[in-house]
């Protein structure tokens, strides 16, 4: 890889790993601080306020990020969410943190990165470095599962050093949730010694610009479509419908999940690393989409019925070959149709699909968590899936190579 693309894959490797950290002890958190019965209504507030700044922020995030300097952007961002991370030791040694307070933070952090996905996302044509634009976001996400895989896996180490009884305490949870805010320092150091051309001036573009894009192209309006129902069936049974999964229907912590979800990354990396190599000798991006729509579904539905817990582990491998399938061929199209200097517009619309029906699906997952079980959330959430094939009438998406 050249220096700026791999200064900005090792900026995000670390800084993801730390927020693999995180992934593995928030939900856990937010239930030892919460009284028997209520904890997955909690956890899914908690996730849900993480959400509420990208469905606020996300259009003008993306056009401050077409008008300003997306790496600085992106520093500046990196800086604040440290900040906000590394101050829950604090609140927790001053007997401060609950489950409110974690909602708070959630809130503050999703705030400050609610602009860097778009940019990152649009800066990456100007970093490439001759790297086919399918290749380098499939590369770039590599640094994403790599990191769940090493974040989780050094979450699983350090609970594990710790023994059960202590790793169950909110004090070495916190602990890693600071070790997350560290990360994102060295993100932004990264990002300080990445050097690109000057852009040149832009005027601000019109409010509702990325909307009247969307509106205009059949393809985009397809991309946003899928995003909109895989998040909603897909993401939360992830972020919250697993850790109950793993505690109720299993007995196991968080040890376990993050073992779990070193698994679904280590899928995702191999999908991704495939990809990067073979796509191009397979179907066209808007088929290759498709496939991973209903791939994506269809490996969520066995989850109701095994009861072991490798096998799990093997199944949700196998879930996380599919994920590349749908993230790669939809931003390698928004980078090829969109103009540049509107990219990053587009991204944040892509982002406020993602986080919008993210929270519709982790709110729901939180309160049927409580009342049907997990393994049924898992096969409700696959076969509820398949409704992106509606995506195959697209003539536009059937026809996007």
């Amino acid at each position: 890889m050249r220096r700026n693309f791999a200064l900005l894959w090792l900026g995000q490797f670390v800084s993801q790993a730390g927020d693999a950290l995180l992934s593995a002890v928030l939900v856990f958190l937010v239930l030892a601080l919460s009284p028997e019965g209520v904890g997955g209504g909690r956890a899914g507030l908690v996730r849900f306020a993480a959400t509420v700044p990208f469905l606020l922020l996300s259009p003008l995030a993306g056009m401050l990020a077409d008008r300003v300097d997306r790496r600085r952007l992106m520093m500046a961002s990196d800086i604040a969410r440290a900040a906000v991370l590394l101050a829950i030791p604090f609140l927790w040694q001053a007997g401060q943190l609950t489950w409110l307070t974690l909602a708070a933070a959630a809130f503050l952090v999703s705030t400050f990165s609610s602009a860097f996905s778009p940019a990152m996302s649009a800066l990456v044509p100007d970093i490439a470095e001759g790297l086919a634009l399918l290749r380098a976001n499939a590369l770039l996400q590599t640094s994403t599962q790599l990191a769940m895989i090493g974040g989780m896996l050094v979450a699983a180490a350090a609970l594990g050093a710790a023994g059960a009884e202590k790793a169950a305490q909110p004090g070495t949870m916190v602990a890693l949730i600071a070790a997350n805010g560290a990360t994102f320092l060295f993100s932004a150091a990264c990002l300080f010694f990445i050097r690109t051309a000057p852009r040149p001036p832009r005027a601000a573009a019109p409010a509702a610009a990325g909307l009247a894009l969307a509106l205009r192209s059949p393809l985009f309006r397809a991309l946003l479509f899928l995003t909109a129902v895989d998040n909603f069936f897909i993401m939360g049974p992830a972020m919250v419908g697993s850790a109950i999964l793993l505690k109720t229907t299993f007995g196991l912590g968080v040890k376990e999940l993050a073992i779990f979800e070193a698994c679904l990354a280590a899928g995702w990396f191999s999908g991704s690393i495939w990809l990067a190599r073979r796509a191009t000798f397979f179907l066209p991006k808007g088929k290759l989409l498709l496939l991973g729509m209903f791939l994506d579904g269809v490996t969520y539905i066995p989850f109701f019925w095994i009861r072991s817990f490798p096998l799990l582990c093997f199944a949700v491998f196998a879930h996380g070959l599919t994920i590349p399938l749908i993230t790669v061929p939809r931003t390698v199209l928004v980078q090829e149709q969109i103009p540049r200097e509107m990219q990053a517009q587009a991204f944040s619309l892509v982002q406020l699909t993602v986080i919008g029906f993210t929270s519709l699906s982790v709110l729901a997952t939180g309160w049927l968590g409580d009342r049907i079980g997990a393994p049924a959330l898992f096969l409700g959430a696959g076969i509820g899936a398949m409704v992106g094939l509606a995506g195959v009438f697209s003539r536009a998406l059937r026809q996007a190579k």
